[in-house]
């Protein structure tokens, strides 16, 4: 999966959306750089004195509303809580990548990994432990084929345990709970009742005894 998507993000075929922050000066250059490099789609710019202003919370926000994959940062050293934009990009899924346009900046940066680009300006990418853009939504494809293939496969054994579940005790065959997912999304998920019914309100509930334990 991964060679088919890097080798057709080579070919010009997709790219991957990105923000630029940096100063004015900084985004022209990162601009003149990576788009000849025809991986990469700009979809925003931010100066990096909006950081401040509005908040590193609120612009990740932003971007991430924007559907960027990744973001490079001109003059990384001059950005306040870096430390914070990253964990914030990282949590949302967006990759960060360090793009230091001077000498001086590369001498400054002391952690990540120099990839280099076709024009041979080195930058540091710290990659989120996500997936993100195209490979997410590849993968997304194949776990929805190969979920639906296991159902169909194990829908015997589904019926089974469901018949046991309503001979053994009144009430519904699943059980209902909202999970926080990507981007903090609620979403709804279902499992087999192992419980009797509405076991977790009743729990609230239930008188203790002095030494704890519930009666």
């Amino acid at each position: 999966m991964n060679f088919t998507t890097n080798k057709l993000r080579q070919q010009g075929t997709i790219c991957n959306p990105i923000f630029i922050i940096g100063f004015s000066t900084d985004i022209e250059k990162a601009t003149q750089l990576l788009v000849p490099e025809n991986h990469y789609r700009i979809i925003g710019y931010l100066p990096i004195y909006v950081l401040k202003n509005r908040g590193i919370e609120k612009v990740v926000e932003e971007i991430t509303t924007s559907g960027a994959a990744e973001v490079f940062v001109c003059s990384w050293h001059k950005i306040e809580q870096r430390m914070f934009l990253y964990w914030k990009l990282r949590n949302n899924g967006i990759t960060l990548n360090i793009l230091p346009l001077s000498l001086e900046e590369i001498v400054e940066e002391k952690t990540g990994t120099f990839l280099s680009l076709k024009s041979g300006v080195p930058f540091f990418k710290l990659s989120p432990p996500l997936i993100a853009g195209l490979d997410f939504w590849i993968k997304r494809c194949f776990d929805f084929c190969l979920a639906i293939l296991i159902v169909l496969f194990l829908s015997p054994l589904y019926l089974a345990i469901a018949l046991l579940i309503e001979l053994d005790s009144p009430g519904p065959v699943f059980y209902q709970q909202t999970r926080v997912g990507l981007h903090g999304k609620r979403f709804n998920v279902w499992k087999f009742r192992t419980m009797v019914n509405n076991a977790d309100l009743k729990g609230r509930h239930t008188p203790q005894i002095p030494n704890g334990i519930k009666i």
